[in-house]
């Protein structure tokens, strides 16, 4: 369901049928009234019924209208109900009333009854105006307040969207999201074309949870996951998968980039992180990788790449170990 802002020249079925109601109502007082008022005879009464017929037809049809269960949004800065329509919509209804009591003619001297009649036209044309308003107001806040709950719940939906996807501690990317994007890459990348799996593991990362606490530890995390943000490009991900294990998926980059791209990330972890209460802590990072070509499934890479994770962490940590796929020419 959309709501869209209407503006004045965008009418809807409903309110074009209400403009012809009062048209041919108006058209229709004009002719006998007047008439009778100038000529002391109705001049075409039978024609000033039939539209008085029609005008009420248009009025139930505007009433009954599908449309009218469908509010449009007021546009931006628009009000809510235009004062000077309204006293010219007034002043119209009561037209047909004022003809009859400004009768320069022959009603003059008829019974009071006559004048009572004209004003309970008035007081009735005028109560529908207001109904009309009041309605339309309320039609209004409506469609305002279904509007607000529509944009409440987009944003929910992409704030569970977000949750689902993304880490909650770090902010980074989670599991699903890195294997989702290893699916969208090896179904872009050719046989030719290469992408970039690094997985990351914290070297001596248990001991700070054990020396400094779990909250330290978590503080950790949330600075290791900026400082290798701010290593990366813009188009690579970088993922949180659990604990201190994180990875990156880096498209476009041959074996050479790849190794000189390592290369960083181990420099990224030269200086120590400075933590609350002034505590700095240097820790440094095992890093496992592998080039991500067709046939490799996501499933494989990952599998892969915690391979060679492991290689490097047995060979001494603070190193990176690549892992030669079998596909690879």
């Amino acid at each position: 369901m959309s709501t869209r802002p209407f503006s004045d020249a965008e009418r809807k079925p409903s309110s074009l049928l209400c403009v012809g109601w009062l048209v041919i109502l108006l058209a229709a007082d004009g002719l006998y009234y007047g008439t009778q008022a100038t000529t002391g005879t109705a001049i075409a009464e039978d024609l000033s019924e039939v539209g008085w017929m029609l005008s009420s037809l248009l009025l139930g049809s505007a009433a009954l209208h599908s449309s009218v269960a469908q509010p449009a949004l007021p546009a931006k800065n628009q009000e809510r109900l235009p004062r000077r329509r309204m006293s010219i919509l007034i002043a119209l209804i009561l037209m047909g009333p004022l003809i009859v009591l400004a009768n320069v003619g022959g009603i003059r001297g008829q019974p009071v009854n006559v004048t009572v009649i004209v004003g309970m036209m008035a007081g009735l044309s005028l109560l529908l105006v207001l109904r009309v308003a009041f309605l339309a107001q309320y039609a209004q806040g409506r469609a305002i307040a279904l509007a607000a709950s529509l944009r409440e719940q987009t944003d929910l939906q992409k704030q569970l969207t977000h949750q689902a996807t993304h880490d909650p501690l770090t902010g980074l990317a989670n599991r699903a999201l890195l294997h989702e994007r290893l699916e969208s890459v090896l179904g872009r990348c050719s046989a030719n074309s290469s992408a970039g799996l690094v997985m990351l593991d914290l070297d001596g990362f248990k001991d700070v949870n054990d020396t400094l606490g779990h909250p330290a530890g978590d503080e950790l995390l949330v600075d290791v996951a900026q400082r290798l943000t701010g290593r990366v490009r813009d188009q690579d991900l970088v993922a949180r998968l659990g604990g201190d294990e994180f990875a990156l998926l880096v498209e476009g980059v041959d074996a050479r980039t790849l190794h000189d791209y390592t290369t960083r990330l181990l420099d990224a972890f030269t200086d120590p992180f400075i933590l609350a209460h002034g505590y700095s802590v240097h820790v440094t990072t095992s890093i496992g990788t592998r080039s991500v070509t067709k046939p490799t499934t996501p499933t494989e890479a990952l599998r892969d790449a915690d391979t060679a994770l492991y290689r490097a962490k047995t060979a001494g940590k603070n190193q990176a170990a690549f892992f030669e796929s079998p596909h690879q020419v």
